[in-house]
């Protein structure tokens, strides 16, 4: 068997259970085992395809097609220039997630040796690439999973040894048990609701952590409680940006323009013009209540 065919086999393999990117996802797996990018398995196409391999193959197509997701048949996901250590138990960082760190560079342009708090850093994912884009910046990463922090340790250890020793991280909840003052707090919160728990996806609701995905209060309960954590901890004149569900979006920028502490509350879109972060502006005024200290 030939990697072509290989390959033409396991698209039609994944086609047939009804997975939407059939071939996408057969080159990923193939490209894993054989460590050669997504449009090089078309170069090698001629090559004899070890039979070894091939069993190797069959099993990640069997997993693939009960539900479990790519990134954790094969433990690794791409994040901007990272490729990151993921597996159950910690969330599959999103494409989408990448406008958290956008936007908090672009903050950040001119703040010389900034410091940063990301928290439900997961995997590591937005914290890490944070520390790895801008080489004079502190980030601070908590998480309440023990299981999720292993695996942001690990990539942490992926990176150069500069941006490693300025990403710091921290198990706990929230900023619960931080003292400020940051330049920003961003966060990609638990933020679906368990009302909307059927429309997940099944490999999601299968196979990634409830931790990372359900909060209370109609899936408002972390976001809130960030808001009231940024007073406290951001520097004034700093930031807070939130990723948060498309239905959130006035709600989450609203309880911003209620807080004393906070101005300039805005919503910002993904490409399909949805509702993705919410960000807002910690207040210079010396007299609110919740000021950074």
């Amino acid at each position: 068997m030939t990697v072509r065919e290989a390959l033409d086999g396991a698209a039609r393999q994944l086609d047939q259970a009804g997975l939407a990117n059939g071939r996408g996802e057969a080159e990923m797996l193939l490209g894993r085992l054989l460590d050669t990018p997504r449009a090089g398995l078309y170069l090698r196409g001629d090559e004899e395809f070890d039979t070894g391999l091939a069993r190797t193959l069959g099993l990640w197509l069997l997993r693939r097609a009960g539900g479990e997701p790519v990134q954790y048949i094969v433990g690794e996901a791409a994040y901007r220039d990272l490729v990151l250590e993921v597996g159950p138990g910690v969330f599959i960082p999103r494409p989408e997630t990448e406008l958290l760190v956008d936007e908090t560079l672009r903050f950040l342009e001119g703040v010389e040796g900034a410091r940063v708090l990301e928290c439900c850093t997961g995997s590591g994912a937005i914290g890490l690439a944070l520390a790895s884009e801008r080489a004079d910046l502190t980030v601070v990463m908590t998480e309440l999973s023990p299981r999720a922090i292993v695996f942001a340790a690990r990539n942490r250890a992926r990176l150069a040894p500069p941006a490693a020793a300025r990403a710091h991280l921290v198990l706990g909840d929230l900023a619960s048990a931080l003292r400020g003052p940051f330049d920003a707090l961003i966060a990609n919160p638990p933020y679906v609701a368990e009302a909307e728990r059927a429309l997940l996806p099944r490999d999601v609701l299968d196979h990634e952590p409830g931790l990372a995905l359900f909060a209370p209060e109609d899936g408002l309960a972390a976001i809130l409680r960030l808001v009231d954590d940024g007073a406290r901890v951001v520097r004034p004149g700093g930031l807070v940006a939130l990723e948060l569900g498309e239905e959130q979006g006035d709600t989450v920028r609203a309880r911003f323009l209620a807080h004393p502490a906070y101005e300039d509350a805005r919503i910002v879109l993904d490409l399909a013009g949805r509702a993705r972060m919410a960000l807002a502006r910690r207040r210079f005024s010396p007299d609110v209540q919740g000021r950074a200290r």
